[in-house]
């Protein structure tokens, strides 16, 4: 039986729902994107679970995401999150001057303001992705290397934190699913921040 596009998305965000529920860690400080753009017109809604390797806040939790175009070269992005924050919501827009092109690496970032609670404290968190990603034709279709140096502030419990990572990650497009893509990353704790291991889906849509 030849596969549908919202079928498969509809077990996707099933399976990262039931992820989603048990968390255990903060989940805003995650990358999992290229410097594609969503095409205009469209929409990317997106899911992925979170695991922290170490730090006080090491655990499981998941983000769900929604992204649009502005124009070729910007998209902004709306998300919402559970775990040990017991909840955060936020926005940030991405913006990607340089495309892939060629033998020429997509170069950009992303920007935004995520706001949370945890235990009655309010988290306020500001962050700067810068992004270099280049997609590579692949016999089952398109691989998407990407990496960033994410930093930003974080407000919280009457302390600030300037949060720096190493991310290296990837999106893999399957030729018979061209609008599903599939994300990981890896994360290395650099300063005031922690370890991770993310993985996740997403769908485009008009």
């Amino acid at each position: 039986m030849p596969l549908t596009y919202d079928r498969e998305m509809r077990k996707i965000i099933l399976i990262l729902g039931l992820i989603f529920c048990s968390s255990q860690s903060f989940a805003f400080y995650s990358v999992m994107e290229s410097g594609d753009i969503v095409p205009e017109g469209s929409y990317r809604i997106s899911a992925y679970p979170q695991h922290n390797l170490t730090g006080d806040y090491s655990g499981l939790s998941a983000i769900l995401g929604v992204d649009t175009a502005i124009n070729e070269s910007t998209s902004v992005r709306a998300q919402v999150g559970t775990g040990a924050v017991d909840f955060i919501f936020g926005g940030s827009a991405k913006w990607v001057p340089i495309p892939d092109v060629d033998n020429q690496p997509a170069i950009g970032g992303a920007f935004g303001l995520t706001y949370g609670t945890k235990d009655g404290e309010s988290i306020l968190a500001f962050r700067i992705h810068p992004i270099v990603s280049k997609g590579f034709d692949v016999d089952f279709g398109k691989v998407v290397p990407f990496a960033s140096l994410p930093t930003g502030l974080t407000f919280f419990d009457g302390h600030t934190y300037y949060p720096l990572n190493l991310v290296a990650g990837s999106e893999l497009i399957f030729t018979e699913l061209e609008n599903v893509r599939f994300q990981a990353e890896l994360s290395f704790d650099l300063h005031d921040s922690f370890s991770w291991v993310a993985i996740g889906a997403s769908y485009d849509f008009k």
